[in-house]
């Protein structure tokens, strides 16, 4: 309801508490404007610290040779790797038994046992003790529905049983390795053996 003054005009009289809540309300918008500059802020090192992880990885990743296939995607298929010289390092001897040693040994030596890039959304998927004739292809069949590569440790003596599996993990673009001739329980072992 407005006042009238001795000229008749209508006039609104501020409140005293109007004042206070514009105070408070310009307050509250820089300070959301601050924190939203934070944040970017933070997302953008972010950002750059992924990309030159991305960058180092990609340069010490070896290359996958591409061949380019009509299809409904119009996507390059993976070929089989490009083979790349490995620096073949000699067994440290005597290896210690406790872990704590172990990772003392291997740090003295410059061979460190790494961790994925946090940033990075992957994960390094491995299955062992293959090939198996029934889940073996089950696993390709699931990994190539999805379009994920993974790493096979396969047994020697099931790769003498089964070749044809352990060639169709590798056709497919994952990665095989040694899992020993028969998977003996190593911790029975004498280091002789």
């Amino acid at each position: 309801m407005g006042l009238e003054n001795i000229d008749g005009e209508v006039y609104f009289p501020r409140r005293a508490g109007a004042k206070i809540s514009r105070t408070s309300l310009v307050i509250t918008l820089c300070a959301i404007l601050g924190l939203l500059g934070s944040l970017m802020l933070t997302m953008t090192e972010n950002y750059n610290s992924v990309q030159q992880s991305a960058t180092a990885i990609t340069a010490n990743t070896p290359e996958l040779a591409t061949t380019s296939t009509t299809s409904p995607t119009n996507k390059a298929t993976p070929a089989a790797p490009k083979s790349s010289p490995m620096n073949l390092q000699s067994p440290i001897l005597p290896f210690p038994t406790l872990l704590w040693e172990q990772i003392a040994v291997l740090q003295s030596h410059n061979r460190f046992l790494y961790t994925g890039n946090r940033y990075l959304p992957k994960i390094a998927l491995t299955f062992d003790d293959g090939p198996n004739p029934y889940y073996t292809p089950q696993v390709l069949a699931v990994l190539q529905r999805y379009g994920v590569k993974a790493t096979f440790f396969c047994i020697g003596r099931q790769v003498a049983s089964y070749p044809d599996l352990v060639k169709q993990e590798y056709a497919d673009g994952n990665l095989v390795g040694n899992h020993s001739w028969s998977h003996p329980n190593l911790a029975l072992l004498s280091s002789d053996e």
